[in-house]
């Protein structure tokens, strides 16, 4: 049975079938917008689908399969490198990108094929898996039983779309006429409110992100957990198999997403695969497990020798996982593999693949790829370390998802070997080191282990792209200028907006629909993701710019910000006009002499170096307009805030550090005021001049401030900075917490969170009602829906 023929008879439903950040649709709408997709697509052909998880994406999927066509579906950041040699691969007839759709000629067919998927190759290649007909099918609907999923339910989908996974995220949700629920790109940083806020009922998360939580922190709409894809620590299971149904499931893509599965339960004492699922056979040859039965794919695109074999008319796939005793429930025993493939974030990985294209990188196959924690390593002997390191970066980005790409390159004078001459890996393993983190996932993981490093104002310029020649395009002066608005969502934005609209013509850059006038754009992509005719319209029009986008997330570093921080400024800049832009203080606090006026030698953290990077294309640019460095802006609180992660991290802890410190304080800048000194300024800026405003209001409390209105409505115990410090961190508030009280208790912190930045150097304490008043409001709003006491 073709899994879209199951789907069928939910096709006229007026109830919610998918649903993203900008719209949902009803099992009606999706099927139709499905139908009109599926009217251009070939039979029997391939299409790629690289996209974010979105109602776009889902309806591109059905409609490959109303059309009886092969859909692969790929991660949006999809590598171009990576993109080519699939498309050599698989020659499909169409690849839908984010934006644009490409035709091919000379397409392949694909008969008896229901989907696609690409898996890391030990040759240095990426592999490709026919899976037939069925097969979907068949999982789904146990997969959906095992996981009580029922209509009325709120599918979570949080997996990358280029993980098979994915398929059984959609096709549960779509099989049970539930919801599915895509999660935004960055989900991850704020998921127990996201799940909160969608009333989500069933969750796919891999298990490293699960680490990053605890149970207590997702709310009690969630009825089933599903975790796979890698070994998890029992004892992290059972935890939060107290709270909720926990399904763990296991499964290589050969064998369709899921050939076993089991619900945790007190006797989960090892990491075990889990019940074979109807139609699944299991056997053991010298202790790898071998399966055979209905779900077994068709094969690869090209031979794979070895991997695949026929006995006595019945054919099986060698997993290469090595599996011990049988429990009686949950089935065997996973012992590791018997190769050097690694599981990372629930896909499986061969380290040989990136390995043979760092060599063609460096042009010698002195290296080792090694795990170690969920993060991979690459060492190398290097012969001209800055060189080669930036080679492998560049070629490795290229050619890899990002998850893939090692996080940390270490160059040696010599890889250590054994008796043979051969590298021991054992030893990289365990060799000491300092880890740099590349991938926002394991970020939230390393964050305590990273010391950030600050960077001199002379090196962050030295990463500046080359500068675009604009050439001004003058208007006639009207009465009214027209104003281009980017970050009219944010905080600031959504104040401010309404006060321009009395001044300015305003358009807006938006990700999402606005009810303003707008257009579709991304900052993080090239040329901000607007089509040639955008731009031609813009640069006619536009009279002036106000930059207020930007990315707020302390546990990145300036190669991860600056897209969107720095080098978007860069693309507007081509337009000609004067660009107002949205800094932060931190740029000339965060130096060594923490004043206003005097220039600081060091940044430390990505966010302000990459606001710093963002000045410095103004100043090459001398283009004119108002640099507007804010203060920390309090209102309703948000999650990417420092202040909102230290007010959680503390009720999280339910202690607080005492101290006597009298410098501890923090600027407290109203966002309504904000806006509308903004606006002031703005009217007031010079046309033909660039200019430099600090908007803070020179009001600040103190940390005791913050614990007295903290614990008006939560209550928190006083312990010495010693034991406070010394607490493990369980989660992501709780070691920004620490980081950002660490002046509390000792002179040494971490630059990058220092929440006492803006305090003494810009201004003095304030404490009349309408400061406290802010204060008070702001924890109130970051403690709202996080406590159950609340």
């Amino acid at each position: 049975m073709k899994f879209i023929d199951s789907l069928l008879p939910y096709s006229t439903l007026s109830i919610t079938a998918v649903m993203d950040e900008e719209e949902s649709l009803s099992y009606s709408e999706l099927w139709k917008r499905a139908r009109e997709f599926s009217q251009e697509i070939p039979r029997r052909k391939a299409v790629l689908l690289r996209g974010p998880r979105s109602c776009r994406l889902v309806s591109q999927l059905l409609a490959c399969w109303m059309a009886d066509a092969v859909p692969l579906m790929l991660d949006p950041a999809t590598p171009d490198g990576r993109l080519e040699e699939l498309i050599e691969q698989v020659r499909p007839a169409f690849v839908f990108g984010r934006e644009k759709t490409y035709r091919f000629e000379g397409a392949a067919d694909y008969p008896e094929t229901e989907y696609l998927v690409s898996t890391s190759g030990s040759s240095g290649r990426a592999k490709v898996v026919k899976i037939g007909f069925g097969s979907l099918e068949s999982v789904v609907r146990q997969q959906v039983k095992a996981f009580e999923v029922t209509r009325g339910s709120k599918v979570a989908w949080i997996l990358s779309p280029g993980f098979d996974a994915s398929l059984s995220d959609i096709g549960v949700a779509l099989y049970s006429a539930s919801t599915l629920v895509c999660g935004a790109p960055e989900v991850h940083h704020h998921l127990p409110v996201w799940l909160e806020a969608q009333g989500i009922t069933h969750l796919d998360i891999p298990p490293v992100l699960l680490t990053a939580y605890r149970p207590n922190q997702f709310p009690k709409s969630l009825k089933t957990l599903v975790v796979g894809g890698e070994a998890s620590a029992p004892a992290m299971l059972c935890e939060w198999a107290r709270s909720f149904r926990v399904v763990a499931v296991y499964g290589p893509a050969e064998a369709t997403i899921c050939s076993s599965m089991s619900v945790i339960d007190e006797c989960w004492d090892n990491p075990y695969i889990g019940m074979p699922l109807d139609g699944v056979f299991y056997e053991v040859e010298d202790g790898e497990l071998l399966i055979s039965g209905d779900h077994l794919a068709l094969g690869y695109l090209r031979d794979r020798p070895g991997a695949f074999t026929v006995r006595q008319g019945k054919r099986f796939y060698h997993t290469g996982d090595l599996v011990g005793e049988v429990h009686r429930r949950h089935g065997l025993l996973f012992r590791g593999r018997k190769d050097r493939q690694v599981q990372l974030k629930g896909q499986r990985v061969e380290l040989e693949e990136i390995e043979r294209r760092a060599a063609r990188a460096l042009g010698h196959g002195n290296l080792a790829v090694v795990q170690r924690e969920n993060r991979l390593f690459l060492f190398w002997e290097a012969r001209s370390e800055k060189e080669e390191r930036q080679a492998l970066l560049t070629a490795l980005e290229r050619e890899l998802p990002p998850a893939w790409v090692p996080q940390g390159f270490l160059a040696l004078e010599r890889l250590p070997r054994n008796n043979s001459e051969k590298i021991d890996y054992d030893s990289l393993r365990t060799r000491p080191l300092k880890l740099s983190c590349k991938d926002s996932l394991s970020s939230l993981q390393s964050l305590l282990e990273k010391e950030r490093e600050g960077r001199t104002l002379e090196d962050i310029k030295a990463l500046s792209l080359s500068f675009p020649v604009a050439k001004p395009c003058r208007k006639p002066k009207a009465h009214r200028r027209r104003l281009l608005l980017t970050g009219a969502s944010g905080r600031l934005g959504r104040k401010l907006l309404p006060l321009l609209r009395d001044s300015y013509d305003v358009l807006c850059l938006s990700r999402r629909p606005l009810d303003s006038p707008h257009l579709i754009a991304d900052l993080s992509q090239p040329n901000l993701g607007l089509a040639p005719g955008q731009w031609d319209f813009l640069h006619n029009e536009i009279d002036e710019v106000l930059n207020l986008a930007g990315c707020l997330q302390l546990n990145r570093g300036l190669e991860q910000l600056r897209r969107v921080n720095a080098d978007a400024l860069v693309d507007l800049l081509r337009l000609g006009k004067p660009v107002h832009h949205a800094s932060t203080l931190a740029v000339c606090l965060a130096g060594e002499n923490p004043s206003l006026h005097a220039p600081c030698s060091r940044l430390y953290g990505g966010y302000a170096q990459s606001k710093f990077l963002a000045e410095h294309y103004l100043e090459k640019a001398g283009r004119a307009g108002v640099t507007l460095r804010y203060g920390q802006l309090l209102e309703e609180a948000e999650a990417d805030e420092l202040l909102c992660q230290v007010v959680r991290g503390l009720a999280s802890f339910g202690v607080y550090p005492e101290s006597s410190r009298a410098d501890l304080l923090f600027d407290v800048t109203s966002l309504e005021w904000a806006a509308f000194e903004t606006l002031r300024l703005l009217e007031s800026a010079w046309e033909n001049e660039r200019v430099t405003a600090s908007v803070h209001q020179g009001w600040s409390v103190h940390y005791h401030d913050l614990l007295n209105a903290l614990k008006q409505t939560f209550p928190l115990k006083a312990v010495s900075s010693a034991v406070f410090f010394n607490l493990p961190p369980r989660n992501l508030q709780e070691s920004l917490c620490q980081q950002a009280l660490w002046k509390c208790g000792a002179e040494e912190k971490d630059r990058g969170v220092d929440l006492f930045l803006l305090g003494n150097a810009v201004s003095s304490r304030s404490l009349d009602p309408s400061t406290l008043s802010v204060l008070t409001t702001y924890v109130e709003s970051a403690l709202k829906g996080q406590f159950t006491n609340l």
